[in-house]
C-alpha cells in the first residue's frame, strides 16, 4: 500500500511522520520549497519573528508526547503570559483571567457583571448550529455579545454572529451539557485537573521558533518528502489514484490524502465529484496581515507586557509580544511587536497598502501605551494572508460530516486539515495522526 498525502503543512507532516513511523510506504508532496505550510520562523537583525502562530497551548499533552518522540524540547513561555489586554471604547484593560476575576474588570458594566452571576441558574437549551454570538447572550445576559466576542477573536479573528459555536468552542458547549452552565462545567474540570495532579497547561515555542517543529517533523519523514512538485490534476484508477504533477510526470498511490486548503481541494476534486467540490467551495477563511515592528522600549510612555491585546469591532484587532514571551526573541532594550490587520469582519483593512497599515499601526500603538510620536521603528515587517484563519461559520459540521461522508464514498481518499477539523496547529497535528492511524488499522 502507497499513501500518497498532499500539502507539507502541520496537518500532512503529522500523518507522513505516523505513516512512516508506522512502516507504511508513504510519498509527502508539497508545491511550495519548503514544509510547514504557514509555520515559519524568521531571523532579522536579532530579532526572531514568527510569520503565523506564535506558540501552543498543550492541554491534553499531545505536544508533549511529539516532541519527546522528535527529541524536541519545547519553551514554556514567561508567566506573564497569562496577562492579556483589551480594548473596549477605546481605553485598554486587563482581561479577566476567568469568571471571577471579570467581576473586577473594567472592560464590563456594572450590569454586565450582574448578569455573568446569572449564568449558572440560567436553563440549559443548546441548539446544535447555534453561533457564537447567540450561544454567549443566551447564557451570559448582557455580558455575553462582548465576551463571545472577545473569546473567539483571539482564536478566529471572526464574526461571532456567523460561527458556530459547537464547532469552535466545544468544550463550552459539553459544558452545558453535562452540567447546564459553562461556568460550572469549567470549574468542574478544573479541580479534576487540579485531582489528577495535571499542570495547568503553558503556551509553549522553541528556541529557534515554531518552525523547528515543522523542520524536525520534516527530517523525520527524510525522502519521503518531495518539495517543489504540485499536483495539478487527481484520477481515479482501479488500485486507487493516479496524480498528475507539475512537470508532467504521474504518482500512483493506494490511498489518498488531501490536507490543503480548501479551495486546492476543491479544485482537484471537483472533476472527480462535483457535489464533493462544491461542498469544499462553500468553506471560507478570513484574511489577515501580520505587521511586525521592533522599537526601543524607551519609546513607551508605557511599555506593553504580558500576552498581548485583543481589540474587538477594530480594523488591529490584535497586538501579540513574543519578546516579551520568550527570551532571544529581541535584543535587550527593544520590544517586539506582531499587530494582526483584518480578520472577517475587516477584510478590506488587511489589504491596505503598507503605507497606510503601518500608519493605522502606529496610531494605535501611540494610543494604547504612549509610543512617541518621532520615534521610527528599527525595522518593519508585512506578511500577507489572504486566506489566513478557515471560518466555522454556522452549519460548519454539518457541512464537514456531508464533505467526509463524499469522500468515503470515493474509497481511500481522506481529507484533513484546517479547514475542516480545527484550526489550531495542535488540532491540525492530531488531524494528521488520526488519519494515519486509521490507514495503518487496515494494514
Amino acid at each position: 500500500m502507497t499513501v500518497c498525502v498532499v500539502g507539507a503543512g502541520a496537518a500532512g507532516l503529522s500523518c507522513a511522520y505516523e505513516l512512516k513511523s508506522a512502516g507504511q510506504d508513504v510519498v509527502l508532496l508539497e508545491a511550495a520549497s519548503r514544509a510547514g505550510g504557514k509555520i515559519g520562523s524568521v531571523r532579522q537583525g536579532g530579532f526572531l519573528m514568527e510569520n503565523a502562530a506564535l506558540g501552543l497551548l498543550d492541554r491534553e499533552g499531545d505536544l508533549a508526547e511529539l516532541c519527546a518522540r522528535l527529541k524536541l524540547t519545547p519553551v514554556p513561555a514567561d508567566p506573564s503570559a497569562h496577562e492579556r489586554f483589551a480594548v473596549r471604547h477605546g481605553v485598554l484593560h486587563q482581561a479577566p483571567e476567568g469568571p471571577g476575576s471579570a467581576l473586577g474588570t473594567g472592560l464590563l458594566s456594572f450590569g454586565e457583571k450582574l448578569s455573568l452571576l446569572g449564568e449558572p441558574f440560567r436553563k440549559a437549551a443548546p441548539r446544535d448550529d447555534e453561533t457564537i454570538h447567540e450561544f454567549f447572550q443566551r447564557r451570559f445576559g448582557a455580558a455575553g455579545a462582548f465576551a463571545g466576542d472577545l473569546m473567539q477573536l483571539g482564536v478566529y479573528a471572526g464574526d461571532p454572529e456567523r460561527l458556530e459555536l459547537a464547532s469552535c468552542f466545544p468544550s463550552l458547549a459539553a459544558f452545558e451539557r453535562a452540567r447546564g452552565s459553562v461556568i460550572k462545567g469549567a470549574m468542574a474540570e478544573g479541580k479534576a485537573r487540579k485531582a489528577s495532579g495535571r499542570a495547568r497547561p503553558r503556551l509553549s515555542s522553541f528556541a529557534n521558533g515554531m518552525q523547528e517543529l515543522t523542520e524536525a517533523l520534516a527530517q523525520a519523514v527524510g525522502d519521503s518528502l518531495r518539495l517543489d512538485t504540485p499536483v495539478r490534476a487527481v484520477a481515479r484508477t482501479a488500485s486507487g489514484y493516479t496524480l498528475t504533477l507539475g512537470d508532467g510526470s504521474t504518482q500512483a498511490c493506494t490511498d489518498l490524502v488531501l490536507t490543503l486548503p480548501a479551495p486546492a481541494m476543491a479544485s482537484l476534486l471537483k472533476p472527480l465529484d462535483d457535489r464533493l467540490g462544491a461542498l469544499l467551495s462553500q468553506l471560507e477563511a478570513a484574511p489577515i496581515t501580520v505587521v511586525r515592528l521592533a522599537y526601543p522600549e524607551s519609546a513607551f510612555a508605557r511599555p506593553p507586557r504580558g500576552f498581548g491585546v485583543l481589540a474587538p469591532g477594530r480594523p488591529m484587532i490584535g497586538l501579540l509580544l513574543p519578546s516579551r514571551l520568550w527570551s532571544g526573541r529581541a535584543p535587550d532594550g527593544t520590544v517586539l511587536l506582531s499587530a494582526l490587520v483584518g480578520g472577517a469582519r475587516a477584510r478590506e483593512s488587511a489589504a491596505l497598502d503598507d503605507k497606510t497599515l503601518l500608519a493605522l499601526v502606529t496610531s494605535e500603538l501611540q494610543q494604547w501605551f504612549g509610543l512617541e510620536q518621532s520615534v521610527q521603528p528599527l525595522f518593519a515587517d508585512l506578511k500577507r494572508w489572504s486566506e489566513a484563519i478557515p471560518q466555522p461559520v454556522r452549519g460548519h459540521r454539518a457541512r464537514v460530516a456531508e464533505i467526509d461522508k463524499s469522500a468515503s464514498d470515493l474509497g481511500h481518499l481522506h481529507l484533513g486539515g484546517a479547514w475542516l477539523h480545527g484550526v489550531s496547529v495542535l488540532d491540525c497535528l492530531r488531524d494528521g495522526r488520526r488519519i494515519a492511524r486509521a490507514l495503518s488499522a487496515r494494514t
